[in-house]
């Protein structure tokens, strides 16, 4: 059986990779980029899905993102997709916190510091600093939410969210 630190090695490197290639893709694409500035309409669904953490609203969160997304968290199983992947991940997180006396999270957002629409396509990286109480201890950590969005009949709804905690 695998440490779990050798598991959150593995993650984390393939994370990695993935940032890069994806980086790679982006600089080497021969095509210009056209897409606009994040939309505040594309904005919705992202503060709709910090708006239901704040209060612990698990259905509301869900609802914020689209039929068979995919998170990629620090938590495990680190990979949540398919049929109610933010439902189910809102769920772990909460059993994750309790399990580690954890209270009082909370994830406040900044404004994204990257952002893109292209047609019924999104992209955001918003910093995000997230609070919480651990047996007494006040815990802060720095990070990113990055969310590809999609806009659907209308309604835009998170397709992927990925979390990268602050390296530095």
């Amino acid at each position: 059986m695998l440490s779990l630190d050798l598991v959150h090695r593995r993650v984390r490197a393939a994370t990695f990779a993935l940032a890069g290639a994806l980086t790679y893709a982006l600089v080497a694409s021969p095509r210009p980029v056209c897409a606009a500035p994040l939309s505040a309409a594309a904005r919705v669904p992202i503060d709709a899905a910090f708006a239901a953490l704040a209060k612990g609203d698990g259905a509301a969160f869900a609802r914020a993102f689209a039929p068979r997304a995919t998170i990629l968290d620090e938590i495990s199983p680190f990979v949540f997709a398919g049929d109610d992947a933010a439902g189910v991940w809102f769920a772990r997180l909460a059993r994750v916190n309790a399990d580690n006396a954890i209270t009082g999270e909370r994830a406040i957002p900044a404004a994204p510091r990257a952002g893109s629409v292209e047609g019924d396509a999104a992209y955001a990286v918003v910093p995000v600093r997230i609070a919480y109480r651990q047996r007494g201890r006040t815990i802060v950590e720095n990070g990113a939410w990055t969310f590809g969005l999609r806009n659907a009949r209308g309604a835009w709804k998170i397709v992927s969210a990925a979390f990268s905690p602050a390296t530095s």
